[in-house]
């Protein structure tokens, strides 16, 4: 019978773990339950979700267009990406639409009162 040892790491945030240090490091880094992660944007009442269209060439030069859904602060009027879309590179260059990362401050905040998960 062969016994392998082996070390397992766990997220400092959430109960997630694995075998590779570099992937769970990465995972600490855009953990939801991660504290430098957590944007008052999130229980505000001007954030919402609004449609918008997104442009783009494929390889053999042929225009692309597709519809997202990407949060919206109404009170600025700008679209907002979360951190976690930030440390992965994975937001949108909307043109003439402004395209921001979440605050973590913001004077303009107004606690949502009927805040649940089901309105995003």
């Amino acid at each position: 019978m062969k016994v392998k040892t082996k070390q397992v790491y766990y997220c400092e945030h959430c109960d997630k773990h694995g075998l590779s240090k570099n992937k769970m490091e990465y995972h600490e880094e855009i953990c939801f339950k991660n504290i430098e992660n957590d944007r008052p944007c999130f229980n505000c009442s001007y954030l919402c979700r609004k449609e918008t269209e997104i442009c783009g060439n494929y390889y053999n030069g042929e225009d692309w267009n597709r519809k997202v859904v990407l949060f919206y602060c109404s009170k600025k009027e700008c679209f907002l990406y979360t951190p976690q879309n930030q440390i992965k590179e994975n937001f949108f260059d909307l043109g003439d639409y402004e395209n921001l990362p979440m605050p973590k401050n913001c004077q303009d905040y107004k606690p949502n009162s009927d805040y649940t998960l089901g309105n995003f």
